[in-house]
């Protein structure tokens, strides 16, 4: 039988690359708690995948056994989660390693945070007591960030929902275009009836509301009854209220044998004629 061959040992001296994922709880952008089962892939200089791992119950991964050269170590969020910080910088998902022959590179950390929901409602108003009664459907709705620059839009559906979801937390204003035909009505935080401030630091804020009504369901102003009547009282039976008290005037006597007329004129005082 022919001999075994030997195979000469490597030169090379194998090196290691580790580190963590954590997540921010209170939005300083540090991590709080262990992210354990988010998968970490290594590239090699040439982009070729070297091997890939997922953190264990401490948020802990490592690569072993690997030859000097130059790294990328990725991370893929868990759903829901998103990038805060690295510890290069820029990508915050990506940390470019570079690795001497036999060295053991650690603290290749990340930190991710959960991201917040923002949602609600645009509903009519139809029998005009300022709350909503039917969904009104294809409404804009845009979110801004508390500099005041537009971070998302969407439509309401046919339930008159509307919702933003994988939102970073921090301060936002949720404003809604009203739907032409449509005036404001309210909103559920009052003030501006289109305008909604939310604070989703540290939970998602959902149910938000905007009553919106066509300009015909608003109630007719209905002119003030008149306090003057429409007729003015008719004077012929009231009584005079200065009578006559000349004397009449005899005319001088004539050779005709004449006759006379006289009566009364008296006030009625008790209504018995």
């Amino acid at each position: 039988t022919s001999p075994s061959v030997s195979l000469a040992p490597s030169d090379a001296i194998l090196g290691s690359i580790s580190g963590n994922v954590s997540e921010d709880l209170d939005n300083n952008d540090t991590g709080d708690v262990d992210l354990s089962g988010v998968t970490i892939t290594l590239f090699d200089n040439n982009g070729d995948i070297v091997a890939t791992t997922l953190t264990d119950s401490d948020g802990n991964y490592v690569f072993y056994d690997l030859p000097a050269g130059t790294y990328k170590v990725v991370e893929t969020n868990l759903p829901g989660y998103l990038d805060v910080s690295d510890v290069d910088g820029p990508n915050d998902n990506v940390i470019n390693v570079p690795l001497d022959a036999g060295e053991n590179v650690t603290g290749r950390d990340f930190v991710d945070e959960l991201g917040r929901v923002i949602s609600g409602s645009v509903l009519e108003d139809v029998d005009n007591n300022d709350s909503g009664d039917e969904p009104i459907v294809g409404v804009v709705v845009e979110l801004y960030d508390e500099e005041g620059t537009l971070v998302n839009s969407t439509t309401t559906d046919e339930n008159g929902l509307f919702e933003f979801v994988d939102i970073p937390p921090g301060v936002y204003t949720v404003k809604e275009v009203t739907p032409e035909g449509y005036v404001d009505v309210g909103d559920s935080d009052g003030g501006d009836p289109n305008v909604i401030s939310v604070d989703v630091t540290f939970v998602d804020r959902t149910r938000l509301v905007f009553v919106d009504e066509l300009p015909s369901s608003a109630p007719s102003v209905s002119s003030a009854p008149s306090m003057v009547p429409t007729t003015s009282p008719s004077l012929s039976n009231a009584p005079s209220s200065s009578p006559s008290t000349s004397p009449s005037v005899s005319l001088a006597p004539s050779d005709a044998i004449l006759g006379s007329i006289s009566g009364n004129v008296s006030e009625d005082l008790d209504n018995n004629d």
